[in-house]
């Protein structure tokens, strides 16, 4: 009977044990859970506690926490990382700067601790080190604005573009993720530097995913980082030789075809539209489009990004149907694009259209053609 109880007993208090591990692990997760952990089962709970001693500027209470965690849970790089902050909120230097590179040195993965040696290795100009620090925190997953933080300190210096741009450049899944992620979340000028120094270092970059980048660019009213991140193969056809950057002039507004291969930003888009369906045939002028516009609203023909230098201009659309003049249905609109992403309307006419390019606030045009319902065989602009 005895030998019943004791063993009900040991059962009794191995539940309760397990429960209170298991409470401890889920304030991990759920940190207001820590309080209510007893004190002989906290390990985990001390995260939630270090931090919200850190946040009430508690020095020692965070300290006491801290060393509490590490000395029950002391596997995990973050609990090191913690021990440091709470270590610089007491003022007990050397054992933050202990805990911190211990913490970099036990775990990569531990974004805080990368963190903050990012920001030391900056302060020091030790940019190799930084950049290493950098893409460990990169490849560690870290939040956006974590994330955002470092990089956009490392990358505020041109010594920290070249040493980060040797990591972006290893391989095309890479210089591929850096250049969706940098394009919205850094400065247009450090990013296109750095992009534009992994590429030249022969980083493998999708031309598509570039003119994407690129175009994001453009709309932005980033018009230098722009030109910087298109050129080389993906800024000239190598099938014709063509030129596919910034067009400087109006002598180069033929409607290419489309062909499917992503031309660029710079050349013709032709956005696909319900009831209008296009074609394309060369002349002795060039290439001109032939459009079939079913529905009874103008439909958008092609847009495109120019980079005009300041100047008057003139574009004339000239174009045939069943024997008739058709292109003065064509309705061309020109936008300056500010260099903080505003658009502002120059021009918009139907078939002539002159528009003045002002040496202000206007390194890139965006220009649009619309036309009616209705047909043509041959549709081109012409200057003047």
């Amino acid at each position: 009977m005895i030998g019943k109880i004791l063993w009900l007993l040991v059962c009794v208090v191995l539940g309760i044990t397990a429960g209170f591990l298991q409470l401890d692990r889920e304030a991990r997760r759920k940190p207001a859970l820590a309080d209510n952990v007893p004190a002989v089962f906290r390990g985990f709970a001390h995260e939630g506690m270090t931090l919200r001693a850190l946040r009430a500027e508690q020095a020692d209470a965070s300290l006491d926490h801290a060393t509490a965690l590490v000395r029950k849970r002391p596997l995990p790089a973050e609990h090191l990382a913690m021990l440091a902050l709470a270590g610089a909120a007491g003022n007990r230097v050397e054992l933050s700067n202990k805990a911190i590179l211990l913490s970099a040195r036990r775990g990569w993965r531990a974004p805080l601790a990368q963190q903050v040696i990012v920001a030391s290795a900056v302060d020091a100009g030790q940019w190799t080190t930084a950049s290493d620090r950098l893409t460990a925190l990169w490849r560690s997953g870290a939040e956006d604005q974590t994330l955002g933080l470092s990089m956009s300190r490392v990358l505020a210096d041109p010594r920290g573009q070249t040493a980060f741009s040797a990591h972006v450049g290893e391989n095309p899944k890479s210089i591929r993720r850096f250049a969706y992620w940098g394009v919205r979340n850094l400065p247009s000028d450090a990013f296109a530097s750095t992009m534009a120094q992994a590429i030249q270092r022969g980083g493998d970059v999708d031309c598509g995913d570039l003119g994407y980048v690129t175009e994001r660019l453009l709309n932005s009213g980033a018009a230098n980082a722009a030109k910087r991140i298109w050129t080389g193969p993906c800024a000239t056809s190598a099938e014709t030789g063509r030129s596919n950057g910034p067009a400087v002039s109006l002598a180069d507004m033929e409607f290419l075809p489309d062909d499917g291969a992503g031309a660029g930003p710079f050349r013709w888009t032709y956005p696909g539209v319900s009831g209008l369906k296009r074609s394309w045939h060369e002349t002795d002028q060039g290439w001109v489009v032939g459009y079939v516009n079913r529905d009874p609203l103008n439909a958008v023909l092609a847009y495109r990004f120019l980079m005009l230098p300041p100047d008057t201009y003139r574009l004339t659309a000239i174009g045939k149907s069943s024997g008739r003049p058709a292109g003065n249905n064509a309705a061309i609109a020109v936008w300056c694009i500010d260099p903080d992403g505003k658009r502002r309307q120059i021009a918009s006419m139907a078939e002539t259209v002159g528009f003045e390019v002002p040496p202000e606030n206007c390194a890139i045009q965006f220009i649009r053609v619309q036309v009616p319902r209705g047909e043509s065989d041959g549709l081109r602009l012409v200057r003047g």
